[in-house]
């Protein structure tokens, strides 16, 4: 038996098309850099601090972006999908007494309303929500300790720089995945023990 902890927004979740219509659209609001829609796509590359500093995010004022950005997002979460191919993977990692659970920035409301709208909600042994943008590691420590995981047989799934840098702090395995916010080569550089190119590459991984 395995524990497996997944991230939520760009790994479960297609929620990356809805944050980057809101950062377009609502600089001023977010007092951030406006940018181009290339632009948005060359974020893709970056890690999450390289990202702060190219859209003219201060430290200090992150956590004030941070709380901006979630409100609007969260208030077109109907918008947002779920990838489909979870459900056969999800119920494939259950039937076979795996643990789940979600460790993400987001609030438990957002998830739980988009997990239940999939039916995906029960699946779930956990859910930690809230994360601070730069607490990951803290957090994933957290859970490992509280629920007394054995790091050889943990695994932490996600789709951005910051997910692998959160694991390998942990001692724990790293699967990231490519459909979310950082490109394959911003992921390859982070070298995660895993790397899925698509979701039935993961699929037959977790099988």
């Amino acid at each position: 038996m395995a524990n497996y902890i997944f991230d939520f927004d760009g790994t479960i979740a297609d929620s990356f098309p809805v944050a980057c219509d809101v950062i377009l659209k609502h600089a001023e609001y977010l007092r951030c850099k406006q940018l181009s829609r290339t632009e948005i796509l060359h974020l893709k590359e970056m890690n999450i601090r390289e990202a702060l500093k190219y859209i003219q995010m201060p430290f200090w004022r992150t956590a004030a972006f941070v709380r901006k950005l979630r409100k609007l997002g969260n208030a077109r979460v109907d918008e947002v999908k779920i990838f489909p191919e979870w459900r056969s993977i999800l119920n494939a990692l259950k039937e076979n007494r795996h643990v789940i659970g979600i460790m993400s920035s987001n609030s438990h409301q957002t998830i739980e309303r988009l997990l239940r709208k999939n039916n995906l909600y029960e699946l779930f042994d956990f859910i930690h929500s809230g994360t601070a943008l730069f607490g990951k590691k803290r957090q994933l420590k957290k859970i490992i300790a509280q629920r007394g995981f054995n790091q050889n047989n943990t695994y932490y799934i996600g789709d951005e720089v910051r997910d692998i840098e959160a694991a390998q702090a942990n001692k724990i395995q790293a699967i990231a995945v490519s459909w979310g916010f950082n490109s394959i080569n911003r992921l390859k550089l982070a070298k995660p023990e895993y790397l899925m190119e698509n979701i039935n590459q993961l699929k037959s991984l977790l099988s």
